[in-house]
């Protein structure tokens, strides 16, 4: 395993150091990053939701996650996880809509008002649960 895997065969994307001193394993190494550009590109180039219409007429929405895997495809990385479920586009574009819109506030007399100014505790860094 590699120490930079999960144990599951994926295996993190992160650049692996420099090329080794061996011709046959700077090679592998160069081709190895080259799989892994390459997958990355393709990540960053789709967009980060789709509705896709499924077989028995409802359409779902996914949003994409990048996992690096090295004996598939750099496509493969760019995985799409299901949001929701619809009905009907219409449905999946309007959940859309409240997914990627910023967030409206009214006064109390239906009119647009200013965002709420974050309190101390908003406003805070929060806490990386990884680190001790």
């Amino acid at each position: 395993m590699d120490e930079r895997g999960d144990g599951d065969g994926h295996e993190d994307a992160r650049p692996s150091g420099p090329a080794p001193d061996d011709p046959r394993e700077a090679a592998g190494h160069a081709a190895r990053e080259r799989h892994v550009r390459t997958a990355r590109r393709f990540f960053e180039a789709v967009p980060p939701y789709r509705a896709q219409f499924e077989r028995d007429g409802t359409v779902s929405l996914h949003f994409k996650e990048y996992r690096y895997w090295p004996d598939r495809a750099p496509a493969d990385a760019t995985e799409w996880k299901p949001i929701s479920i619809h009905q009907s586009l219409e449905q999946a574009e309007r959940r859309l809509r409240h997914i990627t819109s910023p967030h409206i506030y009214y006064d109390e007399r239906g009119q647009l008002a200013r965002t709420p100014e974050p309190d101390e505790e908003e406003r805070a860094v929060p806490e990386n649960p990884w680190r001790s």
